[in-house]
């Protein structure tokens, strides 16, 4: 299926057409397989070698390119993000099928993968760092890795305007089976996920859950509490993009962590498109953060 996009000259934005309207027959989408291109991926590595290997170790990637979290993309992509939400309402039986094929690709891609032993202790995804005394530390180039040992990871960024009853209907139910293989999993990017909490729980592997700039960080705080990691995403752009002000820091994030008190956090400075050229703010602002929690 190929991808129907109208560009933008002036903005240089996108908008995804939906592809499957005029075709909708689901019969002609092919699962995916793992393969790779050797002969391509040893020049790449090698070429690596080259120009790091004195002084890093190159880690000679073979997981899957694509990874289960991708699974809203490639399905807004397909019907179109704004038709997406549509579809819902108006082809739900048939929108249901198409989300299981690609779930069925996702995992058939990683069982291919995993059985020709390319998931490394490097393929773990969390959005933050992958450590955790459950599984084995991040090491480059340790082949037949089973999922079991790695951290997954999902989100649901396209469902963010959709009721949490109808996320998990086409949402949630899908990912649960996309998780389970994981030993560890996180769920959540920039979508607010403070009502949709209590679906998420039924995740069982489930670590770690974002709070985003825009949910309410003490109602998920309270749903949260001390049973997994409440992942604070700050908003970057009063943080570290706009005028630099780090009263403004110390005050907002303190207000955050009296809201969290009593869960398990950590922040997550991410997102960050621009400092204004002064790279001394992540720095500075880690500075200030470190001495804020530090009272916590």
């Amino acid at each position: 299926m190929e991808p129907i996009v109208e560009h933008d000259e002036n903005s240089g934005s996108v908008h995804y057409l939906p592809a499957l309207r005029d075709n909708p027959d689901l019969s002609r989408l092919v699962l995916p397989n793992h393969e790779i291109d050797e002969e391509a991926s040893v020049a790449r590595w090698d070429l690596a070698d080259e120009i790091f290997g004195d002084i890093l170790t190159v880690d000679r990637y073979r997981a899957p390119y694509t990874t289960i979290n991708a699974k809203g993309g490639d399905l807004g992509i397909m019907v179109g993000f704004d038709q997406l939400l549509m579809e819902l309402y108006d082809r739900p039986e048939w929108l249901k099928e198409l989300i299981g094929i690609l779930t069925r690709g996702y995992q058939q891609i990683n069982r291919q993968a995993e059985a020709a032993g390319d998931f490394s202790l490097t393929c773990g995804d969390s959005q933050t760092m992958c450590y955790s005394r459950e599984l084995p530390d991040p090491k480059p180039n340790s082949y037949h890795t089973p999922l079991k040992n790695l951290w997954g990871f999902m989100a649901s960024q396209e469902m963010a305007g959709v009721s949490p009853a109808m996320t998990e209907e086409f949402s949630f139910v899908y990912d649960r089976e996309l998780l389970a293989p994981f030993g560890l999993t996180a769920y959540g990017c920039c979508e607010d996920l403070t009502n949709k909490i209590p679906y998420l729980k039924s995740i069982p592997n489930l670590r770690r859950i974002s709070v985003t700039p825009w949910a309410d960080v003490g109602k998920c705080a309270e749903q949260i509490g001390d049973r997994y990691v409440l992942s604070w995403r700050p908003n970057p752009a009063n943080q570290v993009s706009g005028d630099w002000d780090p009263q403004y820091i110390r005050n907002s994030i303190r207000e955050g962590m009296k809201q969290a008190e009593g869960c398990h956090v950590d922040i997550t400075l991410k997102d960050v498109l621009t400092v204004r050229n002064e790279l001394w703010r992540l720095s500075e602002w880690v500075k200030v953060v470190n001495d804020v929690c530090a009272a916590f």
